[in-house]
Parts: structure tokens; C-alpha cells; sequence
């Protein structure tokens, strides 16, 4: 897989997780620790997409 193709993969994945997070937190029989991780999570879920974002957006303007 190509790095481009993997980049797109990894970002489409993690964007999944973050909606079934954002899900999981809309759920009212949640315990107060359990919100806290899904938002802790969410927090390193979107700090990681920034990433990738940006590695894509060098990626494929160094492409062309």
C-alpha cells in the first residue's frame, strides 16, 4: 500500500472511532469515569487526525 493510500486509510479509520465515541458518549447510562476516558480518547483521537491531515496535505503537495 502506498503511503498515500495508507495515510487515507489510517484517517478514514479514526474518524470511525471518533463517531463511535462521540456514540458511546450520547449514552445516558455512562459512568463518570467512563466519559471521562471516551473524552480523554477523543482528545488523542483528534490530536492524532491533525497529524495525519497535515502528513497527507505534505504528502501530496510534495507529489506534485
Amino acid at each position: 500500500m502506498a503511503d498515500e493510500e495508507k495515510l487515507r486509510w489510517d484517517i478514514d479509520t479514526l474518524r470511525e472511532s471518533i463517531r463511535s465515541d462521540w456514540a458511546n458518549l450520547a449514552a445516558k447510562n455512562l459512568t463518570a469515569d467512563k466519559r471521562k476516558a471516551l473524552r480523554e480518547h477523543l482528545e488523542l483521537c483528534n490530536s492524532t487526525l491533525k497529524d495525519l491531515l497535515e502528513r497527507l496535505d505534505m504528502l501530496s503537495k510534495g507529489s506534485n
